[in-house]
């Protein structure tokens, strides 16, 4: 791998795409929660509340949903939030009806749902993977993973993703597999181990800091680490890939909403945004509607008219969030902010025109 590279759902071309149509209305990246079932590993830092998996979507009302956002000009699915979506029966039948749409789907997962076979489908569907890949120091990942005997298994899937061809390079040096690393006090000092793995094999590595919630917090006292050891880390980092590293903007945060896995639709309290994790500091999100019953426009008109009502404050909240390495574009807040403040101005402009 030489340059810097990207994932591609997180390539600068997507961020610019996501804020040139949100000014136009147009939802061309959406988040879904698939599922809320997670039951293969207990990590220590884990962030999700606990979900009742009790009337989850259907496939056949999440492809009624999809059919709704492709008239709104959907491009990406981002399969992301409570649950491990490769437990789930729905995704491979959801992954085929995207590909026929010509819909792209990225989606973060520990694997351990995936069968062998499933690779190849993988890639069939065009799939782009976020796998969850602290350390190849098998047993601190198995303590992370609160479980023995997982690491091996989530090596194994790696290896066989390389072994069958997954990883595909794109020509702005983009690629469909990243790996999430979250640096801890139990793993920080083998980052660089993973680092240079991704190097070798053109993976994009995800560093995202730990969140002080869930289950982070009953462990904090173990897993906590410092500014300066991240500051640290960030120089070794940058260091292996020969630039300053940072973990670009989603562009599905710009979404007017994400769904939830029993079709709530919901954004953050605070920011109005799509993504309730981007300021890493709580979750606590808003219930708009819900896509079983609402009309998708109704809904987006709420989370606009919400996101303009509280946009001030949100741009104030990135101005002074401090730098950090990693986390979902926070490693730039001054960026994000001057970004956010003209988008919304934008918005602002066009609806008192």
């Amino acid at each position: 791998m030489k340059g810097e590279i990207v994932y591609t759902p997180w390539s600068p071309s997507n961020l610019q795409i996501s804020i040139d149509r949100y000014t136009k209305g147009e939802m061309p990246f959406l988040y879904l929660e698939l599922t809320g079932k997670c039951t293969k590993c207990k990590c220590l830092y884990c962030d999700s509340p606990t979900q009742d998996v009790q009337d989850e979507l259907s496939l056949n009302e999440i492809k009624f949903c999809i059919d709704k956002f492709a008239d709104k000009g959907l491009r990406w699915l981002f399969i992301c939030g409570l649950g491990e979506p490769s437990e789930d029966e729905k995704l491979m039948p959801l992954l085929s009806y995207l590909n026929e749409r010509n819909i792209r789907a990225s989606l973060f997962t520990n694997s351990l749902g995936f069968s062998e076979d499933d690779i190849q489908l993988l890639k069939k569907y065009d799939a782009h993977l976020i796998l969850k890949l602290d350390t190849f120091q098998k047993n601190i990942f198995d303590q992370l993973l609160g479980s023995r005997g997982i690491a091996v298994k989530i090596y194994s899937f790696l290896e066989s993703l390389l072994s069958q061809g997954f990883v595909k390079i794109g020509p702005n040096n983009d690629t469909n597999l990243a790996l999430s690393i979250v640096p801890t006090a139990l793993n920080i000092d083998f980052i660089p181990e993973v680092i240079q793995y991704c190097v070798n094999h053109s993976i994009y590595p995800a560093i995202g800091e730990m969140e002080h919630l869930g289950r982070a917090v009953e462990n904090l006292s173990k897993l906590e680490v410092s500014s300066y050891d991240l500051q640290i880390l960030h120089e070794k980092v940058s260091k292996i890939l020969g630039y300053s590293y940072y973990r670009p903007l989603c562009p599905g945060i710009i979404a007017n909403f994400r769904i939830d896995h029993i079709g709530n639709c919901i954004i953050d309290s605070t920011t109005g945004l799509g993504c309730g994790w981007f300021l890493e500091e709580k979750y606590n999100p808003i219930v708009l509607g819900n896509i079983r019953e609402d009309s998708i426009y109704d809904i987006q008109n709420k989370a606009s008219l919400y996101r303009c009502k509280c946009f001030e404050e949100a741009v104030n909240i990135l101005k002074n969030k401090k730098p950090v390495i990693a986390c979902g574009g926070g490693s730039r807040p001054i960026e994000w902010s001057n970004m956010y403040f003209q988008l919304m101005n934008k918005c602002l402009e066009n609806n008192i025109e």
